[in-house]
């Protein structure tokens, strides 16, 4: 499963996951008690798949927040 992040900013983000069946979309928006975003239960991903990428939406809501701090660049060329 391969995750691209598309757009990061405070009020909003949005990340790409590419499943078994095709590319899906998430969009998380920044709420006045916290974020919200639409559940990715249905889509072609096994189960621990799922968890790490609920894992990651909470590192980018932190993000969203200001309370991650470590800047993660990956150069795999």
């Amino acid at each position: 499963m391969r995750v691209t992040v598309k757009k990061l900013t405070k009020e909003m983000s949005i990340i790409e996951v590419e499943t078994r069946t095709g590319t899906e979309t998430l969009q998380i928006d920044r709420t006045p008690t916290g974020h919200s975003y639409d559940d990715f239960a249905d889509w072609n991903i096994t189960n621990e798949e799922y968890y790490q990428l609920e894992g990651f939406v909470d590192t980018i809501t932190e993000r969203m927040d200001g309370k991650e701090l470590l800047d993660v660049v990956y150069d795999l060329d």
